[in-house]
């Protein structure tokens, strides 16, 4: 009769899915950091913008990344609010990956019973479309926005 072995314990999982969306986080701050985007000019214009001239929700947020990657911070939060604090927000995480990965320290969980998740869902969308009204706002009344 052959002896079983007793199952070895699963190692401890280090880098998981969190890691891999922070690495592409880390990828694209070092892209805004660093890829010569004032070198090619403007290659792309938001479809919305074009066609109904009215920005999407989500425009200003590559230039905004940009200019914050070059510590230019009131030019990319007039640029996209929104955009400067995601990634700002991105840059704290990104901290606390690296800080996690250093330290052995565990990702915090979170709980939130379904009054609560409603409420964050609601001001999720309140923020996104504070965000679009600034954007309308500056491009059609004040004309400052680019």
């Amino acid at each position: 009769m052959i002896p079983l072995a007793a199952p070895s314990p699963a190692p401890l999982r280090r880098l998981g899915l969190a890691e891999v969306y922070l690495g592409i986080g880390l990828l694209a701050v070092l892209v805004a950091r660093f890829f010569p985007f004032e070198a090619m000019g403007t290659l792309y214009r938001c479809p919305s913008l074009v066609l109904f001239d009215l920005p999407c929700l989500t425009c200003g947020f590559t230039r905004s990344w940009i200019r914050l990657a070059h510590l230019e911070v009131g030019s990319a939060f007039a640029v996209s609010p929104l955009g400067a604090t995601i990634f700002l927000l991105l840059c704290g995480l990104l901290l606390f990956g690296v800080l996690r990965l250093a330290l052995g320290l565990r990702w915090p969980r979170f709980s939130l019973s379904r009054r609560a998740t409603l409420g964050l869902k609601l001001s999720l969308v309140t923020v996104i479309l504070a965000n679009w009204a600034y954007l309308v706002f500056s491009h059609r009344v004040l004309g400052t926005w680019q």
